[in-house]
């Protein structure tokens, strides 16, 4: 386990306020792009709609001059047409700070303009050759064709414009509205926005340093202790196997065995064995050099016990008590032949010990005798209730 550091608290505070940051710069940005896009498609019907009913109206108007004149299409009743719309256009003052309406006819290589617009302080703006990139919805319109078009208009403004084309007059008519208009009040919101935005990242910021660092403390301390415990119970584990047979030791410390009070029935085979003549042997023998002797040969007798994977029991002086079976069982066969084969051992590796009991001078008393037995056993675990 990495253990958590002072640096890896400031860190996590850190990153922390950089997520939320970017968490809400992403939000803002995605809100921001979703409502410009709407509004430029409310926009682009209402343009839509403006030139349509504009167009129906200026040919409505035409043809009922060209009526009333008797001369269809004829000089007068377009003459009278243009003066009821300009008429009518002087009274209008467009939509927003840039919509207007603009009217305009093809002479030649000309797109000439026919009624007065804002920007030019309500005076009839220049004519555009049709070879320039300036009025690019009118010359859609003149060209026969309908829609909604991002372009630049005469002006040199990019607009978002609908444009319509009037066959009777053989004109072009544009709804037209300028970009920077439409963006402007996201603009406005979003450094707005981003003003609260940075104020409440700065007291989150404030609140997160108050009520979140003492938390990240409280669990770097946790974690402290808790690599301490694990310090110390991994010490004591250690401890512990040097008393308790491997496989029991395993058995607990891996969770295949329940700390419970039970009862249970089992085929075991059990090994006993001791040292022949061993107590007068030892009478002669100085305690250190008893201590000596046992000590390695007990030893020497728990390492081929743990080889063949016996449960070691207990020493009992000098005798060795071994079970197989229990926890781990290989079949009651396979059990004894382990046994037979670590007592065979057991006999091979006592010729050292022999070797050292003739130090005391009766020798021949060093032998060591084995037993074995298979059966069923009630198996007891007895657990102190706390």
């Amino acid at each position: 386990m990495t253990p958590i550091t002072l640096a890896h608290k400031k860190k996590i505070q850190v990153y922390s306020i950089l997520i939320m940051t970017c968490i809400a710069v992403a939000v803002a940005i995605c809100s921001f792009v979703y409502l410009y896009m709407k509004e430029l498609d409310d926009t682009r019907v209402t343009l839509e709609e403006l030139v349509k009913s504009q167009a129906r109206i200026y040919e409505a108007v035409a043809k009922f001059d060209a009526i009333v004149s008797g001369t269809q299409g004829g000089q007068f009743s377009r003459a009278a047409t243009m003066s009821q719309i300009k008429e009518a256009h002087i009274h209008y003052t467009g939509f927003g700070e840039t919509g207007e309406l603009v009217l305009a006819e093809r002479v030649g290589d000309e797109i000439v303009f026919l009624l007065p617009t804002r920007k030019m302080d309500f005076e009839v703006p220049p004519s555009v050759p049709w070879s320039s990139d300036l009025a690019g919805p009118m010359k859609l319109a003149l060209s026969g064709k309908a829609g909604t078009v991002t372009a630049k208009d005469h002006h040199g403004d990019r607009v978002l414009a609908a444009y319509e084309y009037l066959p009777f007059l053989e004109m072009g008519l544009v709804a037209k509205k300028n970009l920077s208009e439409i963006r402007e009040p996201f603009v406005h919101a979003a450094l707005f926005t981003s003003i609260v935005a940075w104020l409440a990242i700065l007291l989150g910021s404030g609140l997160n340093f108050r009520i979140v660092g003492p938390l990240i403390g409280a669990v770097f301390e946790a974690n402290k202790r808790l690599e301490e415990d694990e310090k110390r119970l991994d010490n004591l584990s250690k401890q512990l196997a040097k008393y308790l047979s491997p496989p029991i030791y395993q058995s607990i410390f891996e969770g295949k065995k329940v700390a419970r009070i039970e009862c249970h029935r089992k085929k075991l085979t059990i090994f006993f064995s001791d040292i022949v003549g061993f107590t007068e042997t030892t009478n002669s023998m100085e305690p250190e050099d008893l201590s000596y002797f046992l000590n390695g040969y007990l030893n020497r007798m728990a390492e081929i016990v743990i080889k063949h994977g016996g449960t070691l029991d207990k020493f009992i002086g000098d005798a060795v008590l071994v079970f197989f079976g229990d926890p781990e069982t290989q079949g009651a066969q396979k059990d004894a032949i382990r046994c037979v084969s670590m007592a065979i051992e057991m006999q091979k590796g006592h010729s050292r010990d022999d070797s050292r009991m003739a130090t005391t001078g009766d020798s021949k008393k060093a032998l060591r005798s084995d037993g074995r037995h298979d059966g069923i056993l009630h198996s007891w675990e007895f657990w102190k209730r706390r």
